[in-house]
């Protein structure tokens, strides 16, 4: 039953055939003739768009409108100019009185944010149909701070765009009025705003900045390894070099990885253009430790140095010395830093109480970057003596060397014979006094002989006698 009303409805397909069939005959020139209807007029239209110079203005976006009869209105798609600021177009009307028919068509014109429009009669003027907007050239340079020409992307407003040739120029058409230029150049920006009142020029100067990081072990040797430098990734030469150029940011994080070890720093590009970047993978090598007791204070010293010529040290970043050990009694390890008292040797000082027993100590030491050696060692405490001998408490005073007073008795010699000999001296000297009686006392030789001793003639020498003759004269 269903399928039998189905089949009894009309179709409305043969009713589109026919009514579009009989409109094609109505609008066919032969039918409008017939009932009066005029063909209209139509135009393949040429624009053009000029600036305030009268030059041509590439990609100006134009479209064109017109009634194509009372009731209905045509529309183009919207295209932008061609180099020689030119775009291209087909028109038609048509009106079913020839008194009717409407001859006026507008071209619409948009750039840099500008709009114009103009009205024009199909009978009247001729190709191409121009309109003008208010814009002008700019000149576009871009350089380093050294004037070196850059090659970049710029923009204007966010709508005009262009990019700087090798020689770095570039030549914008913008609208008159203020305008704000952004310039680009490895992910970095500057900003500038003109204002546009006719041809003009305007400049970019971009700081820019190179850098030479050298990858490097403890030891010296080169490593060719993967840098990160701000958001690249770079790989380091057989030398162990990376070469960085045009750097517009002032700083310029870097990170390498070697191994399990990591490294990373911040170069200030004002600064420097060249620098290190050094894995120290090498512990620091703790000596002998060296240890005295005095019965309540242990002082350990001990040296501790970090090899390499491009070692990190020990004297900055995480760079420590500790001395770990357990006090008497006590199960929590206890902590002191050993300080610098010398050329790579640290010392630390631990209280230990007479009768304290053994003490094991550990040093721990760790260079700048981080490594870590330890050294274990047991300082041995003297017995002290039983606590039932009596000693006394009196402490006896020093010996001291008093040579003055333990040889006293060789000065007093030494004054007695320097008085014994000048008294002889003097004695010895003196001229003869006169013998008891008045008798003048004369040394016989038989006397001098006799005497040990030799003794000068006191007075005068006895002149000595002449021989006599027979006369006794």
């Amino acid at each position: 039953m269903q399928a039998s009303r189905l089949s009894r409805r009309p179709s409305v397909l043969p009713g589109l055939l026919l009514s579009s069939f009989l409109l094609l005959i109505l609008l066919s020139p032969h039918t409008r003739a017939q009932v009066g209807i005029t063909s209209g007029w139509g135009e393949q239209l040429e624009v053009r768009i000029l600036d305030g110079h009268d030059r041509p203005i590439p990609g100006a976006m134009v479209n064109v409108t017109w009634p194509i009869n009372a009731y209905k209105w045509g529309v183009t798609h919207t295209v932008a100019t061609d180099a020689r600021g030119r775009a291209h177009f087909s028109i038609a009307t048509y009106e079913f009185m020839a008194d009717k028919v409407n001859y006026t068509f507008y071209i619409n014109a948009s750039y840099d944010g500008k709009r114009v429009s103009g009205s024009f009669d199909h009978r009247i003027g001729s190709q191409p149909r121009t309109l003008w907007i208010p814009a002008y050239r700019v000149d576009l340079f871009t350089r380093d701070q050294n004037g070196r020409a850059l090659s970049l992307d710029v923009v204007a407003d966010g709508q005009v765009r262009a990019r700087t040739n090798e020689n770095g120029w570039a030549q914008l058409v913008l609208a008159k009025g203020s305008r704000s230029l952004v310039a680009s150049f490895a992910g970095s920006q500057q900003k500038l705003t003109l204002d546009v009142q006719d041809d003009r020029n305007a400049t970019f100067v971009f700081r820019l900045y190179n850098v030479r990081i050298r990858l490097l072990d403890d030891a010296g040797n080169p490593l060719s390894i993967a840098l990160n430098a701000g958001p690249d990734l770079y790989s380091a030469d057989e030398q162990g070099y990376v070469n960085l150029y045009n750097l517009t940011e002032t700083t310029l994080p870097i990170t390498a990885i070697y191994g399990n070890f990591k490294k990373s720093m911040t170069i200030d590009l004002s600064l420097l253009n060249q620098t290190v970047l050094v894995f120290d993978t090498h512990a620091p090598v703790i000596g002998a430790p060296q240890s005295v007791y005095n019965g309540t204070t242990l002082v350990v010293s001990v040296p501790v140095s970090d090899k390499g010529d491009y070692a990190s040290g020990m004297s900055s970043g995480q760079a420590a010395v500790m001395l770990q050990y357990t006090p008497a009694g006590s199960l929590e390890p206890r902590t002191v830093p050993m300080y610098a008292v010398g050329y790579n040797r640290f010392q630390a000082a631990i209280t230990l109480p007479a009768g304290s027993p053994d003490v094991r100590y550990t040093i721990i030491a760790t260079d700048a970057d981080g490594n870590q050696a330890q050294s274990t060692d047991v300082f041995n405490i003297a017995v002290l003596p039983p606590p039932n001998k009596t000693q006394s408490t009196i402490t006896p005073a020093p010996v001291q060397a008093d040579l003055a007073g333990q040889f006293w008795w060789v000065g007093g010699v030494l004054l007695l014979v320097i008085i014994g000999g000048g008294y002889w001296y003097y004695v010895s000297r003196r001229p003869p006094s006169s013998m008891p009686g008045g008798t003048e006392y004369k040394y016989k030789s038989s006397e001098k002989e006799s005497s040990g001793l030799k003794f000068p003639i006191l007075g005068k020498p006895k002149p000595p006698e002449l021989p006599k003759n027979n006369n006794g004269e």
